[in-house]
């Protein structure tokens, strides 16, 4: 268990560190980066935007590094891998233009 952690949050550190150097993520680094935002289709445009771009290799602007860096990726690693993305959980905007995590209860 401790094992998987480590390696979760190596190949992480893989993607964090290439964003910062706005390179393009490629092979096991995209994926490790589309299994924590998703792949699209999420209902979330954010996510759905900055999944688009990943998979097109274009630079993400500051804001949407800063959500995948400070806030997706951070979840995953506290989280033990758990991606933010699943189907009970999304980003929004709020009324107030906060983003906001939303928790749908399994079912």
């Amino acid at each position: 268990m401790e094992d998987q952690m480590r390696s979760e949050s190596a190949k992480y550190g893989h993607v964090t560190r290439r964003l910062l150097r706005n390179e393009r993520l490629t092979g096991k680094v995209l994926e490790s980066a589309l299994s924590v935002i998703g792949q699209g289709g999420t209902r979330d445009s954010l996510c759905d935007v900055i999944a688009a771009k990943l998979i097109a290799g274009q630079q993400l602007s500051d804001y949407e590094k800063h959500i995948m860096i400070d806030v997706l990726l951070l979840h995953a690693r506290l989280g033990g891998g758990t991606p933010i993305s699943s189907k009970t959980t999304r980003l929004c905007v709020n009324d107030k233009g906060e983003l906001e995590l939303v928790i749908t209860p399994d079912t």
